[in-house]
């Protein structure tokens, strides 16, 4: 389709008309700035340069612990990996997030929550994966109003959480899935939000993906027998470039899986809702 520019259509040859005016109009404009000021009719009608591209962000009202936070709208509606920053966030906090961790005390990919610098006066109260860790009676007195959950067996003690302090507002789960915490406990919970980490894992998971195509278009399990048997014979490989990858599921990791693919030279066909 021909490119955009400012929001409407443009033909090729009408822009390489418009990169060439663009290109002559600081020399045109130095040469004469003494000598002739532009009205604003002639400023309105003069081409602009392109715009630099920007990342297609938009700022949404936030949950019920912070303020706005800046959403990547071309990979799904949420902050993701592919083209989110670390810092993609604003707005102010309107309220304080105390947190118990179900999780592993040890467990170093959650050494910036347990140690890092919350934002405001959010702070971690307790953290474990057994009941002995989560004292009510010490802990009520603080209203936590957060549980984050990372470890894989949190189905029982959660439903116990949820039970012992009221004032949960909102479980957030550091994986995409959300199927080992499920319960009946949890569905029948009121008033609080669950989120969980879509976006964070995908470029992880499309590698796996792209890993696994070339396992079996280059024959890897093949490799890995000549290795033991110290035989080295030749044989024919597929091409990745040029064929064709099907993804059902066109969601987060599909999507990122796509771009890996289209850089292998592979042709995509996708299923979506």
């Amino acid at each position: 389709p021909p490119p955009t520019l400012f929001g409407a259509r443009t033909r090729p040859s009408a822009m390489r008309l418009l990169a060439l005016s663009c290109s002559l109009t600081p020399f045109i404009a130095g040469s004469a700035r003494s000598a002739f000021v532009p009205s604003s009719e002639t400023r309105r009608s003069r081409p602009r340069p392109r715009p630099r591209p920007r990342s297609r962000r938009r700022v949404v009202s936030g949950g019920p612990l912070f303020g706005g936070y800046n959403q990547d709208i071309t990979m799904g509606h949420y902050w993701n990996r592919e083209n989110s920053l670390p810092e993609d966030y604003s707005g102010k906090i309107v309220k304080e997030a105390r947190i118990l961790c179900l999780s592993d005390p040890d467990d170093v990919n959650n050494a910036p929550l347990y140690g890092g610098e919350l934002p405001g006066s959010s702070r971690v109260l307790a953290i474990g994966h057994t009941v002995d860790q989560f004292d009510p009676d010490v802990l009520k007195a603080s209203e936590p109003n957060v549980i984050f959950v990372s470890h894989p067996q949190s189905r029982d003690l959660l439903e116990r959480l949820l039970e012992s302090f009221p004032s949960i507002e909102w479980i957030h789960a550091r994986s995409a899935g959300i199927d080992f915490i499920t319960s009946e406990g949890l569905s029948k919970a009121e008033g609080v939000i669950l989120t969980n980490a879509k976006g964070c894992f995908s470029s992880t998971l499309a590698e796996y993906g792209m890993m696994a195509c070339s396992y079996f278009a280059k024959d890897l399990p093949r490799l890995l027998k000549n290795k033991k048997s110290k035989e080295w014979d030749r044989y024919d490989v597929s091409e990745l470039r040029g064929a064709t990858m099907g993804i059902i599921g066109y969601g987060d990791i599909g999507r990122a899986t796509a771009k890996l693919a289209d850089a292998y030279g592979m042709k995509v066909v996708a299923l979506r809702r």
